[in-house]
């Protein structure tokens, strides 16, 4: 049974990344628990480098959070090319 995709905004909702992990499957993406704990890092590293102390208790899971969110609100990108696109774009030159 497929868990609610809703709960993969925090980690107290999702201690294990199971709804994550159904949430990537549904999505058809090919990210590996290592390449998310990569982009978490980055996450971290960015975060710091614009003064974000991310090792106290209350930022601690910020980037895996972050990363959670861009996973979710990417969804559906990988599928039809034009998705990404919301117009076209606009026509370079002269009549």
């Amino acid at each position: 049974m497929i868990k609610p995709i809703a709960g993969i905004a925090g980690d107290d909702l999702d201690p294990e990344g199971e709804y994550l992990s159904t949430a990537v499957q549904l999505r058809r993406r090919q990210i590996s628990k290592e390449q998310l704990q990569k982009f978490e890092g980055y996450a971290a590293e960015i975060f710091t480098a614009f003064g974000l102390d991310v090792n106290t208790e209350g930022t601690l899971a910020t980037p895996r959070r972050f990363i959670r969110a861009m996973l979710n609100v990417t969804a559906g990108y990988e599928g039809d090319p034009n998705s990404s696109r919301l117009s076209k774009p606009p026509a370079i030159g002269f009549p």
